[in-house]
């Protein structure tokens, strides 16, 4: 343990003695939120999931119930993929045994929920373009028989990365069930898919 441990936790637990049950009040959050700083490195469990002091600073909603001091931590990891929640991590430190651990998790909405999209649809629209040779956003004809396919096109609306790769999924699962029924299917090259007529 660092001496800069050993002195933030001296003044935690020095600190959260003169405190009542409850949450923590903001005039003496910062004080709090300081010295866990100083001490998170040297707390048994803290560097769960990449939690460094630094993280710490964020913390929301802490509550003192003797000997434990719990408080919420979002972290963003997910959003660099274009999630729209981030994670929440509750987490709980023991002031006698100086340990910390994330006893539950749980997910906070960033952004409005991508509006939900019926896969059916697009399908039926997709066939009826291939089985009347017609231009369509996604359909572009190299000749009767053969069309290349822009499958990212279907989902116009600039969903979330995650959102649209589930998307273009479903789509790729359930469009060659649609176009079979009519003698095509759909054929990936690469990272190119075409549709084609099945011989």
């Amino acid at each position: 343990m660092t001496k800069e441990s050993d002195v933030g936790r001296q003044k935690l637990a020095g600190e959260l003695a003169s405190l009542p049950i409850g949450i923590i009040p903001n005039p003496h959050r910062q004080i709090i939120l300081d010295a866990l700083r100083a001490t998170w490195s040297g707390l048994s469990g803290g560097g769960d999931q990449a939690t460094t002091p630094d993280k710490v600073y964020r913390a929301e909603e802490l509550e003192w119930n003797p000997p434990t001091l719990k408080f919420i931590l979002e972290r963003h990891g997910g959003t660099v993929n274009g999630s729209s929640r981030a994670e929440l991590h509750h987490w709980e430190v023991d002031t006698v045994g100086w340990s910390a651990s994330i006893v539950r998790r749980g997910h906070r909405q960033l952004v409005p929920q991508a509006r939900a999209i019926r896969i059916d649809p697009i399908c039926r629209e997709l066939l009826a373009s291939v089985t009347e040779r017609k231009e369509h956003v996604c359909v572009h004809w190299i000749d009767s028989s053969r069309a290349r396919f822009y499958i990212t096109r279907a989902f116009p609306d600039g969903a979330p990365q995650q959102t649209m790769q589930g998307r273009t999924k479903r789509l790729r699962e359930m469009l060659p069930t649609y176009l079979e029924s009519a003698g095509w299917a759909l054929q990936r090259v690469g990272s190119q898919y075409f549709i084609v007529r099945k011989d």
